[in-house]
């Protein structure tokens, strides 16, 4: 989510999250809350565009991921149609990754 007065959040999930096997949030097992932190980020903060690199900064304000809360996290993007196309690199697990993110803006 983009505002016109420059904030932004993002929230992704993997759709087959596992669930807790309690109902009550802070009492899952180590490897629940390990599964949990794996498959889901969110962040909010504001951002800036650069619009000569094709980039978009956030400027995050807080994290799920706490070593990003404070940060500046840099994504390149594309416009096509009524898509936003984010792509930026990232290590999960000592390996190098890139994420492609396509948003589409809703009617």
């Amino acid at each position: 989510m983009y505002d016109a007065a420059g904030n932004m959040s993002g929230q992704l999930m993997n759709a087959k999250r596992n669930r807790y096997a309690g109902d009550n949030l802070g009492t899952g097992t180590q490897k629940e809350m390990s599964l949990a932190m794996k498959s889901y980020l969110a962040y909010f903060g504001t951002y800036r565009v650069n619009e000569r690199e094709k980039s978009i900064t956030h400027i995050v304000r807080g994290s799920l991921f706490p070593n990003w809360t404070g940060s500046r996290q840099k994504r390149y993007y594309r416009i096509t149609g009524n898509s936003l196309v984010l792509s930026a690199g990232f290590i999960l697990d000592d390996e190098e990754h890139t994420a492609i993110l396509t948003w589409k803006r809703r009617a």
